[in-house]
Protein backbone atom coordinates (compact mmCIF):
# COMPACT_ATOMS: atom_id res chain seq x y z
CA UNK A 1 0.00 0.00 0.00
CA UNK A 2 1.01 3.64 -0.25
CA UNK A 3 1.96 5.43 2.96
CA UNK A 4 2.27 9.16 2.35
CA UNK A 5 4.57 11.38 4.41
CA UNK A 6 3.42 14.84 5.40
CA UNK A 7 6.61 16.33 3.95
CA UNK A 8 8.70 14.29 1.55
CA UNK A 9 11.74 16.44 2.32
CA UNK A 10 11.69 15.66 6.04
CA UNK A 11 12.33 12.36 7.77
CA UNK A 12 10.42 12.13 11.04
CA UNK A 13 12.07 10.53 14.06
CA UNK A 14 10.21 7.38 15.26
CA UNK A 15 8.66 9.19 18.23
CA UNK A 16 8.59 12.70 16.86
CA UNK A 17 5.29 14.47 17.53
CA UNK A 18 3.05 15.13 14.58
CA UNK A 19 0.92 18.19 15.22
CA UNK A 20 -2.74 18.44 14.28
CA UNK A 21 -1.86 21.15 11.76
CA UNK A 22 0.30 18.61 9.95
CA UNK A 23 -2.61 16.17 9.90
CA UNK A 24 -4.69 18.92 8.27
CA UNK A 25 -1.99 19.33 5.62
CA UNK A 26 -1.90 15.59 5.01
CA UNK A 27 -5.64 15.27 4.48
CA UNK A 28 -5.70 18.35 2.27
CA UNK A 29 -3.04 16.66 0.13
CA UNK A 30 -5.05 13.43 0.04
CA UNK A 31 -8.16 15.38 -0.93
CA UNK A 32 -6.37 17.00 -3.86
CA UNK A 33 -4.95 13.67 -5.00
CA UNK A 34 -8.33 11.98 -4.67
CA UNK A 35 -10.21 14.60 -6.66
CA UNK A 36 -7.65 14.37 -9.43
CA UNK A 37 -8.32 10.63 -9.72
CA UNK A 38 -12.08 10.66 -9.21
CA UNK A 39 -14.78 13.04 -10.36
CA UNK A 40 -16.66 13.01 -7.05
CA UNK A 41 -15.39 14.61 -3.86
CA UNK A 42 -14.97 12.49 -0.75
CA UNK A 43 -16.92 13.68 2.28
CA UNK A 44 -14.57 11.86 4.66
CA UNK A 45 -11.82 14.38 4.01
CA UNK A 46 -14.23 17.25 4.64
CA UNK A 47 -15.50 16.09 8.02
CA UNK A 48 -11.97 15.18 9.16
CA UNK A 49 -10.73 18.66 8.20
CA UNK A 50 -13.67 20.32 9.93
CA UNK A 51 -12.96 18.42 13.12
CA UNK A 52 -9.26 19.27 13.08
CA UNK A 53 -9.86 22.95 12.49
CA UNK A 54 -12.47 23.03 15.28
CA UNK A 55 -10.04 21.85 17.94
CA UNK A 56 -6.28 21.49 17.53
CA UNK A 57 -5.43 19.78 20.84
CA UNK A 58 -4.70 16.08 21.37
CA UNK A 59 -4.34 14.13 24.60
CA UNK A 60 -3.33 10.58 23.66
CA UNK A 61 0.22 9.59 24.63
CA UNK A 62 2.97 9.64 22.02
CA UNK A 63 3.29 6.21 20.46
CA UNK A 64 -0.19 5.06 21.48
CA UNK A 65 -1.83 6.26 18.28
CA UNK A 66 0.95 4.90 16.08
CA UNK A 67 0.56 1.46 17.66
CA UNK A 68 -3.10 1.40 16.67
CA UNK A 69 -2.55 2.74 13.16
CA UNK A 70 -1.16 -0.50 11.75
CA UNK A 71 -4.12 -2.47 13.12
CA UNK A 72 -6.61 -0.02 11.62
CA UNK A 73 -4.89 -0.24 8.23
CA UNK A 74 -5.43 -4.02 8.26
CA UNK A 75 -9.07 -3.62 9.29
CA UNK A 76 -9.74 -1.09 6.51
CA UNK A 77 -8.20 -3.45 3.96
CA UNK A 78 -10.35 -6.37 5.14
CA UNK A 79 -13.49 -4.24 4.90
CA UNK A 80 -12.46 -2.97 1.46
CA UNK A 81 -11.86 -6.48 0.18
CA UNK A 82 -15.36 -7.53 1.28
CA UNK A 83 -16.83 -4.43 -0.41
CA UNK A 84 -15.00 -5.25 -3.65
CA UNK A 85 -16.19 -8.85 -3.51
CA UNK A 86 -19.81 -7.72 -3.20
CA UNK A 87 -19.28 -5.01 -5.84
CA UNK A 88 -18.44 -7.67 -8.41
CA UNK A 89 -21.52 -9.75 -7.58
CA UNK A 90 -25.05 -9.17 -8.87
CA UNK A 91 -27.68 -8.17 -8.09
CA UNK A 92 -27.12 -5.53 -5.42
CA UNK A 93 -29.51 -5.39 -2.49
CA UNK A 94 -30.23 -1.67 -2.08
CA UNK A 95 -32.36 -0.31 0.76
CA UNK A 96 -33.29 3.21 1.84
CA UNK A 97 -32.38 4.64 5.25
CA UNK A 98 -34.54 7.02 7.29
CA UNK A 99 -32.78 10.01 5.73
CA UNK A 100 -33.64 8.67 2.23
CA UNK A 101 -30.00 7.85 1.46
CA UNK A 102 -29.20 4.40 0.01
CA UNK A 103 -27.56 1.58 1.94
CA UNK A 104 -26.39 -1.79 0.63
CA UNK A 105 -25.26 -5.11 2.05
CA UNK A 106 -21.72 -3.90 1.40
CA UNK A 107 -22.22 -0.92 3.75
CA UNK A 108 -23.55 -3.15 6.50
CA UNK A 109 -21.04 -5.98 6.13
CA UNK A 110 -18.08 -3.59 5.96
CA UNK A 111 -19.41 -1.80 9.04
CA UNK A 112 -19.56 -5.12 10.90
CA UNK A 113 -16.00 -6.02 9.91
CA UNK A 114 -14.70 -2.63 11.06
CA UNK A 115 -16.64 -2.58 14.32
CA UNK A 116 -15.61 -6.12 15.24
CA UNK A 117 -12.01 -5.39 14.31
CA UNK A 118 -11.83 -2.22 16.40
CA UNK A 119 -13.47 -3.93 19.37
CA UNK A 120 -10.76 -6.61 19.35
CA UNK A 121 -8.11 -4.17 20.56
CA UNK A 122 -10.00 -1.06 21.69
CA UNK A 123 -12.85 -0.38 24.11
CA UNK A 124 -13.57 3.05 22.62
CA UNK A 125 -17.09 3.65 21.25
CA UNK A 126 -17.66 3.65 17.49
CA UNK A 127 -19.58 6.38 15.69
CA UNK A 128 -20.54 4.98 12.30
CA UNK A 129 -22.81 6.22 9.56
CA UNK A 130 -24.49 2.82 9.62
CA UNK A 131 -24.96 2.63 13.42
CA UNK A 132 -25.62 6.04 14.93
CA UNK A 133 -25.63 6.12 18.77
CA UNK A 134 -27.87 8.20 21.01
CA UNK A 135 -26.87 11.89 20.60
CA UNK A 136 -26.97 12.52 24.36
CA UNK A 137 -24.67 9.60 25.11
CA UNK A 138 -22.29 10.78 22.42
CA UNK A 139 -21.75 14.12 24.17
CA UNK A 140 -19.76 12.38 26.89
CA UNK A 141 -17.32 10.75 24.48
CA UNK A 142 -13.83 12.16 24.82
CA UNK A 143 -12.33 9.58 22.47
CA UNK A 144 -14.06 7.50 19.81
CA UNK A 145 -13.74 5.95 16.37
CA UNK A 146 -15.37 7.81 13.48
CA UNK A 147 -16.27 5.40 10.65
CA UNK A 148 -17.77 5.57 7.20
CA UNK A 149 -17.53 1.93 6.06
CA UNK A 150 -18.44 2.72 2.47
CA UNK A 151 -18.09 6.38 1.56
CA UNK A 152 -19.62 6.69 -1.89
CA UNK A 153 -22.56 4.29 -1.74
CA UNK A 154 -24.13 5.95 -4.79
CA UNK A 155 -20.94 5.36 -6.76
CA UNK A 156 -20.96 1.78 -5.54
CA UNK A 157 -24.54 1.29 -6.76
CA UNK A 158 -23.81 2.95 -10.13
CA UNK A 159 -20.60 0.88 -10.41
CA UNK A 160 -18.33 3.87 -10.94
CA UNK A 161 -15.65 2.46 -8.63
CA UNK A 162 -15.56 5.77 -6.75
CA UNK A 163 -15.84 4.76 -3.10
CA UNK A 164 -13.58 4.36 -0.08
CA UNK A 165 -13.37 2.94 3.45
CA UNK A 166 -12.76 5.67 6.06
CA UNK A 167 -11.73 5.23 9.70
CA UNK A 168 -10.55 8.02 12.03
CA UNK A 169 -9.64 8.16 15.70
CA UNK A 170 -11.03 11.25 17.44
CA UNK A 171 -9.54 12.57 20.69
CA UNK A 172 -10.93 15.67 22.40
CA UNK A 173 -12.85 16.60 19.22
CA UNK A 174 -9.72 16.40 17.04
CA UNK A 175 -8.69 13.57 14.69
CA UNK A 176 -5.35 12.07 15.73
CA UNK A 177 -5.29 9.25 13.19
CA UNK A 178 -6.98 8.57 9.87
CA UNK A 179 -7.02 5.70 7.36
CA UNK A 180 -8.59 5.76 3.90
CA UNK A 181 -8.62 2.68 1.65
CA UNK A 182 -9.64 2.61 -2.03
CA UNK A 183 -10.99 -0.89 -2.88
CA UNK A 184 -10.86 -0.38 -6.65
CA UNK A 185 -7.13 0.38 -6.74
CA UNK A 186 -5.92 -1.07 -3.45
CA UNK A 187 -4.41 2.30 -2.49
CA UNK A 188 -4.10 2.97 1.24
CA UNK A 189 -3.67 6.46 2.73
CA UNK A 190 -2.76 6.71 6.40
CA UNK A 191 -1.55 9.35 8.85
CA UNK A 192 -1.42 9.74 12.62
CA UNK A 193 -0.34 12.13 15.34
CA UNK A 194 3.04 10.47 15.83
CA UNK A 195 3.50 8.44 12.65
CA UNK A 196 2.86 10.63 9.61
Amino acid sequence: HHLLRLDNSTELAPNAPCHASEIVSFFRLCFLLFTRVYSATNSAFIFILDAVEFCMTVELKTGEVGDMQEKVVRIAKLAGEKIWELYQGIPLDVQTKDDNSPVTDADLEANQIITNGLNEFSDLPVLSEEALPDPEARKAWGQYWLVDPLDGTKGFIKRTGDFTVNIALIDNKAPVMGVIYVPRTGDMYSASKDNG
